[in-house]
């Protein structure tokens, strides 16, 4: 087992008790039936501070909590106290105050997470939930259109001549039914390359991607430009390819859901909390 008698506690730990003292509040009514530890320039620092501090430096480690160690954490927030102490003689109203909403807003945090800790139930994940999700986002588990495609390039540096050639024969171009035999004119005559594809998600650059997607089979696309070059791309064969099982994705999307059945509960409480209590807005909000 680990002593904490013999660790030295460097600035880190240090740093991690001055944000602590600076920025939180213990509670008040626990502070003042217990016993004082230090003062720090007439302002108490007392046992059930230690207690606090240890608790949230160390609850997730199995250490011995023993007078050396007391002694440290002590220290360290003698250190935080008298900085604190320091820090509010040199700032101005305006920075107290952004200091103040900030322990402010984080306390109501608090209080908030807590309750809805104790009071959150949310729903279970139902078998009905989980078969409408399959149903509704089959490619999430796997299912697919592979598509096989055709496609020409033009270069990027393309001369005007070229160019201007290659833009008024596109109509043409896209009307052709074999690209591959006569590819190899157009080559010559506009300095088209001819390549052959399949799709994969992931894999294409977008803007081919989400154009191969609009496409059925035998359709051509009208002119894209990627990165400054023209393609024209034509899907020639669609295969579909089958979802995993329910079974197999069930324990997942069950996971999916579990989140959004919690935000369902968060909400209904929160709808419920702001309908009972009673809201006055000042007459400029209204």
């Amino acid at each position: 087992m680990r002593k904490f008698s013999s660790l030295h506690f460097g600035a880190p730990l240090l740093i991690a008790f001055m944000c602590v003292t600076l920025f939180a509040c213990g509670p008040k009514d626990t502070a003042k039936k217990s016993p004082v530890a230090a003062t720090v320039n007439g302002e108490n620092i007392t046992e059930a501070d230690v207690d606090f501090m240890i608790g949230q430096m160390f609850s997730q480690q199995n250490v011995p909590v023993d007078d050396a160690l007391r002694h440290k954490v002590l220290e360290s927030l003698i250190s935080s106290r008298a900085i604190k102490q320091a820090y509010k003689k040199e700032i101005d109203s305006d920075e107290l105050d952004h200091i103040s909403r900030s322990v402010k807003a984080y306390e109501e945090e608090l209080f908030v997470k807590e309750y809805l800790q104790r009071h959150v139930t949310a729903e279970p994940v139902t078998e009905e939930m989980v078969q409408k999700y399959y149903a509704e986002h089959p490619e999430q588990f796997g299912a697919e259109d592979i598509r096989d495609f055709e496609f020409l390039k033009a270069p990027v540096a393309l001369d005007e001549k070229h160019r201007d050639a290659l833009l008024n024969a596109v109509p043409s171009i896209r009307t052709a039914a074999d690209w591959q035999t006569a590819s190899k004119v157009w080559k010559q005559e506009y300095e088209l390359q001819f390549f052959q594809g399949r799709s994969k998600a992931g894999l294409l650059d977008k803007t081919i991607e989400q154009a191969l997607q609009h496409l059925k089979k035998g359709e051509t696309s009208d002119v894209i430009y990627v990165d400054g070059q023209l393609h024209l791309l034509r899907v020639t064969n669609i295969t579909p390819t089958a979802a995993k099982s329910l079974t197999e994705v069930s324990g997942e999307i069950r996971k999916k859901l579990a989140p959004l059945m919690l935000r369902n509960a968060v909400k209904k409480i929160s709808d419920d909390m702001r309908a009972s209590a009673k809201v006055q807005f000042s007459e400029s909000k209204k």
